[in-house]
This record gives C-alpha cells, sequence and structure tokens, in this order.
C-alpha cells in the first residue's frame, strides 16, 4: 500500500492510509512514517483546508526545535537583524508575501526572535501559537 501523492499549492503532498483520517506528509513512503513526520490529519485527500485538518503537535515541536537551533543560518533574518539593533522581529513561512512594512497573518508566523545588538538571539525563539501548518494560502 503506497501513499497517495497530490500536489497542492504547487507542493507535493503524501496521504497514507486508508481513511477516513488520513496522515498528512511530505514523503512519500508509508514505510518511514512516524508522528514526528505526520504534519497532521484529514479526512479530505483533494484539498487541505483549515477546517477539515488537524495539526500533529509531535511535527509542530519538531518544526520549532529546527527553527530554533538553525535560526542564524537564515541569511535574510541576519540581515534584518543588522538593521532592526534590538527589539523583536517575526519568523513566517513565506506561503503568502507579506506586504512591505506589514506584519504577516498570524497564521503565517512561526515565531519571534529577539534582536539584540544587531544579532538574532536564538535562545528567544518563541513559537506562535495561531501559526498553523494549513491555513487559507496553503501548506
Amino acid at each position: 500500500f503506497s501513499a497517495l501523492k497530490r500536489t497542492i499549492h504547487g507542493q507535493d503532498v503524501y496521504f497514507h492510509g486508508k481513511g477516513p483520517n488520513y496522515a498528512v506528509s511530505l514523503i512519500d513512503s508509508d514505510k518511514d512514517i512516524s508522528n514526528k513526520v505526520v504534519l497532521g490529519w484529514t479526512e479530505n485527500t483533494e484539498e487541505l483546508v483549515p477546517k477539515a485538518f488537524t495539526d500533529n503537535d509531535q511535527f509542530e515541536q519538531v518544526l520549532h526545535d529546527f527553527i530554533k537551533e538553525n535560526i542564524i543560518l537564515d541569511e535574510e533574518l541576519t540581515n534584518k537583524a543588522r538593521d532592526l539593533e534590538d527589539g523583536w522581529t517575526h519568523i513566517y513561512d513565506y506561503r503568502v508575501e507579506a506586504v512591505k512594512g506589514r506584519v504577516p497573518d498570524p497564521d503565517d508566523i512561526f515565531g519571534l526572535v529577539q534582536v539584540k545588538d544587531n544579532k538574532i538571539d536564538p535562545s528567544t525563539y518563541e513559537p506562535m501559537p495561531c501559526h498553523r501548518l494549513v491555513a487559507w494560502g496553503g501548506l
């Protein structure tokens, strides 16, 4: 039994299982599926919409740990920190381009991180509780 592949908003997404609750991942093999790589669950394999998607808390924790550990490697954020000097900046997912100078939609913000002396302080990373893996703008 193999995963059902769909391309949604330009992203290959795989649905695992026989329903009614399909596990959703970015991995095509059923044998490699664990709770750490399942984005969440849905009953619908034709589209991903917020009202029909349940986030996987384990995956979200892995995601936020990865962001926190690797945030200083993000060149765009590093450049933003140089301009900001001191304060807080949003880390968002770019599925919907934010209007220049505006804060992205809360569903699209992974979290916040503090900037001190023009440098990102990864230890201050705070996940945004209202971030959604599946929002109206896509995955």
